[in-house]
């Protein structure tokens, strides 16, 4: 992850996915640090995938809420689309 040149780019983009196992989920939140002390734009894409959160066997529960909601103070921009064929 120190081989990445985040404390160089203007803006950092990260996804919910990416905080969903361990490593990618501490590589994320420093990555999230980094940005933000250098004064980077962090985008957070909400592409939440409950088959992708092993804390709930695939199933999304409200934790997972919790763990996305405990890095919005980090990101300046947060991203969602409604998925096609999805209810309101």
């Amino acid at each position: 992850m120190r081989a990445v040149p985040i404390a160089e780019s203007p803006a950092l983009l990260v996804s919910d996915t990416g905080l969903s196992r361990e490593r990618s989920r501490s590589a994320t939140l420093f990555a999230l640090e980094t940005a933000k002390a250098k004064a980077a734009t962090a985008y957070l894409d909400l592409d939440f995938r409950a088959d992708q959160w092993a804390s709930t066997g695939g199933g999304g529960t409200p934790s997972d809420g919790v763990t996305v909601r405990c890095i919005l103070h980090r990101v300046d921009v947060a991203m969602a689309r409604k998925r096609s064929g999805s209810s309101p």
